[in-house]
C-alpha cells in the first residue's frame, strides 16, 4: 500500500507559506487527452468478442450468357476478444504524518483530528496530485504494458528498479503493434537511429539530413491506402518530431506548421495528414525504458486512425471513482480505487509504423 507526500520538510510556518492554498505545484508534463490518439469503449465484457464483417471477396466474371453459373458467397469477417487486466490505486494516509508541518492547521482538532476526510490537504493538495498521477497511469497502461514486462538485466526493456507491476496489467498498444509487425513486416519501417547505444548519438542519427522526413515518407509509401480515406493520423515522440521539423525545413525550405490546440495536444501536419506529437510517449519511455546510457526506441511514429486503437474497460467511465474513508478503528484514512481495462487493435491491415 503507498502513502503519498513526505511534507516533514515544509516546517510550519516556513516563513514563505502559511496556508494550503498558498503552495505551488512543481512543474508537470502536460498530458493530452487520451480520447485523441485512441477509441475510448466504456461499459465493454472482458472476454466479450467484438465481430468485424470484412467482405464477400471478388465479384463480377467475363461474358453474359443465359442460364449463368451462380456462385455461393459467405461474407468473411472476424473477431477480436477482450482481454483486460485489473488494477487498483490504494493508499493510506494518516494525520499523525502531517503534524508539525505547513499543513498542521489544516487538520481538525481534538478527536476529529484523525479524519481528513473533508480537509484542505486532501481536497487542495492530495486530491489534484493523485488524479494527475492516474492520467499518467492510464497513458502507461494504454501504450506501454505488458503482461511479461521484465527488466533490462533479465532481458527486457524495463528501467533497472521499475517495480513491474506498474505494466503487468494488460498488454497495451505498443505490444499489440509489435505482434502485428511480426506477423507482418511490410507493416513497419525500421528507424537506426534507435539502434544508437547513447543518448547523444540516438539524437544525432536521426538528425542526419533526410533521415527523418524519408522515414515518414517511406512509412506513406508503404501504408494501406484506407488509413488515408479513414482519417489517419501521424502519431510520433516529440523527440522524433523535433527532427523532422528541421529536416522537413532543410529539405523543402518550408516550417511544418504547428499549434498547440488543447491541453497536452499539440498538432502539425505533414503532406496534409494531421501529426499528433504525443509528449506522453516521450515521458514513458524515458522513465520506463531506459538503459541508463539509452532509451528503448525514442523514435516511434504510427500511422493509424485513433478510432482503429481501441481501449476498453468495463466501467462506465474510464477513471475509476476514488473512494475516500476514515477507520475509527486504525484512525486512518484510505482511498482506494479499482477498474480493469484492456486494448485492441480492430484492424491489423490499418496501421503502418516506424520505431
Amino acid at each position: 500500500m503507498a502513502t503519498l507526500v513526505n511534507f516533514s520538510s515544509l516546517t510550519a510556518p516556513n516563513g514563505a507559506v502559511e496556508r494550503i492554498s498558498e503552495l505551488l505545484f512543481t512543474s508537470a508534463w502536460k498530458l493530452g487527452e487520451l480520447s485523441n490518439a485512441v477509441n475510448l469503449r466504456l461499459g465493454q465484457k472482458n472476454g466479450g468478442k467484438l465481430a468485424f464483417v470484412d467482405s464477400i471477396g471478388a465479384i463480377a466474371v467475363k461474358d453474359r450468357v443465359c442460364n449463368p453459373t451462380y456462385s455461393a458467397v459467405t461474407p468473411k469477417g472476424y473477431e477480436k476478444t477482450w482481454d483486460m487486466g485489473d488494477y487498483q490505486i490504494p493508499i493510506k494516509i494518516c494525520a499523525q504524518d502531517w503534524r508539525n508541518t505547513l499543513a498542521e492547521y489544516a487538520l481538525h482538532k481534538g478527536t476529529s483530528m484523525d479524519d481528513m476526510t473533508d480537509t484542505e490537504i486532501v481536497d487542495k493538495i492530495l486530491m489534484p496530485l493523485i488524479t494527475r498521477a492516474y492520467e499518467e497511469a492510464l497513458w502507461r497502461i494504454v501504450w506501454f504494458a505488458d503482461k511479461n514486462a521484465a527488466l533490462i538485466a533479465d532481458s527486457g526493456v524495463i528501467t533497472a528498479g521499475t517495480n513491474l507491476d506498474l505494466l503487468k496489467i494488460t498488454d497495451g498498444l505498443w505490444k499489440r503493434i509489435a505482434a502485428i509487425v511480426t506477423a507482418d513486416a511490410t507493416k513497419k519501417t525500421t528507424i537506426a537511429a534507435n539502434a544508437q547505444t547513447t543518448y547523444a548519438t540516438q539524437k544525432s542519427a536521426i538528425a542526419v539530413a533526410g533521415t527523418a522526413v524519408g522515414i515518414v515518407e517511406s512509412m506513406l509509401a508503404d501504408a494501406d491506402g484506407r488509413i488515408f480515406n479513414n482519417g489517419g493520423k501521424l502519431m510520433m515522440t516529440n523527440l522524433f518530431f523535433q527532427a523532422l521539423r528541421k529536416d522537413y525545413n532543410n529539405t523543402y525550405k518550408q516550417t511544418i506548421p504547428f499549434e498547440n490546440v488543447s491541453r497536452g495536444v499539440s498538432i502539425s501536419e505533414f503532406d496534409g495528414i494531421q501529426i499528433l506529437v504525443l509528449n506522453e510517449w516521450d515521458l514513458c519511455i524515458k522513465t520506463y525504458e531506459n538503459s541508463g546510457t539509452a532509451w528503448n526506441a525514442p523514435h516511434r511514429v504510427l500511422f493509424a486512425n485513433p478510432s482503429n486503437l481501441l481501449v476498453g474497460t468495463e466501467d462506465s467511465k474510464m477513471m475509476a471513482d476514488l473512494d475516500l474513508h476514515f477507520d475509527k478503528t486504525d484512525r486512518q484514512n484510505y482511498l482506494y480505487a479499482a477498474s480493469n481495462i484492456g486494448t485492441l487493435v480492430a484492424e491489423d491491415d490499418l496501421i503502418q509504423v516506424a520505431y
